[in-house]
């Protein structure tokens, strides 16, 4: 187990799991924190062994607030901003948060966010593959009411997931989405009692490594891309992934198992 900060990652076989520790501040997030979050994504995406990424939070009550905002200038004293020299720069300065959740959509592997409580980072949900939340989880889009916009992706990813009008209300009106509604508009897979998340994320995750790796990158390519896509594009890519996905051993393997009658083989890999 590796422990960086407020954020923990322990491997397990084809699995990686990164926690964020810091229940003492609803698991909020330092910059520090978002910079170790950060490499420690880059790092798993380097490792070859690992097929699938489980994000969760310590306790039961939040899996992250966000942002620690006693770190903005000005939480303590707004005269503060008048000590901060060149806030157009700060401004436009890359956070370090969005560069380790956009990674979900462009990596291989499969991202699974088990939301065990309140979630004031949406984005990481937007980004990741598979959303199972506790009955107890919230999620909440609150920049606006803040003053700001979203700043980590929100604008551009929630309406692709639940359409315009409803990433509007979303965004606009900042308020709590309890997990049942996010289960309703799309946000959420599976909606299960805070008892069973542990035991319904480990379900998932041995469906996923049960499926041929290949086959899992190149149909979640072929998803993602397809808003980016003109259709007649998108079925072309489609179409050269699944007759390049037609040669591999794990392929042969299935079909020969199939028609003989045999069991599921294990995913080859190859």
């Amino acid at each position: 187990m590796a422990v960086k900060s407020a954020i923990v990652l322990e491997k397990k076989d084809s699995t990686a799991y990164i926690t964020f520790n810091r229940p003492e501040k609803r698991n909020a997030l330092t910059y520090e924190d978002y910079e170790d979050f950060r490499d420690t994504v880059l790092e798993l995406e380097k490792d070859d062994n690992i097929r699938v990424v489980v994000l969760t939070g310590e306790g039961d009550r939040f899996f992250s607030a966000g942002d620690d905002l006693t770190e903005h200038p000005g939480a303590d004293d707004i005269n503060q901003w008048a000590a901060v020299e060149n806030i157009p720069e700060l401004i436009t300065q890359t956070h370090p948060g969005p560069a380790g959740w956009t990674v979900f959509w462009e990596w291989d592997k499969v991202t699974i966010c088990a939301l065990n409580g309140g979630c004031f980072l949406p984005e990481i949900v937007y980004f990741s593959d598979f959303v199972i939340a506790a009955e107890n989880a919230t999620i909440a889009q609150t920049e606006v009411w803040a003053g700001l916009i979203p700043g980590g992706g929100g604008t551009q990813v929630l309406p692709r997931l639940v359409g315009v009008r409803r990433a509007l209300e979303i965004c606009l009106l900042s308020e709590n989405m309890s997990a049942e509604e996010a289960y309703r508009v799309g946000l959420v897979n599976k909606v299960v009692p805070l008892s069973e998340l542990k035991t319904a994320t480990e379900e998932l995750v041995q469906k996923v490594l049960s499926q041929p790796p290949l086959s899992i990158q190149f149909c979640k390519k072929a998803i993602l891309k397809a808003p980016d896509l003109s259709l007649e594009d998108g079925l072309m890519l489609e179409r050269v992934l699944c007759n390049s996905l037609s040669q591999t051993e794990d392929f042969a393997a299935r079909m020969k198992a199939f028609v003989n009658k045999e069991p599921t083989p294990k995913p080859i890999g190859r």
